[in-house]
């Protein structure tokens, strides 16, 4: 899938978002080893105000955190 078609997905349940002031969770393996593709997600949902957060082990350069962290709630 494309950034665009995981942010397209991500669209149909702003309403509950907006309500439960919930957003997204990007886990599943460990997400940081697809830093840009992660990176530019995360980005496209702060543009459009939606709550995010990455379960991550950790176990990854500091700088691939560095690179996130102001994208995450």
């Amino acid at each position: 899938m494309s950034v665009e078609d995981v942010v397209s997905e991500v669209d149909k349940d702003v309403i509950f978002y907006d309500e439960s002031e919930g957003g997204i969770t990007v886990s599943g393996g460990e997400p940081l080893m697809q830093l840009n593709f992660l990176k530019t997600l995360l980005e496209k949902c702060k543009e459009k105000n939606i709550h995010t957060a990455v379960d991550t082990s950790g176990y990854v350069p500091h700088e691939a955190l560095d690179k996130i962290s102001d994208k995450v709630d």
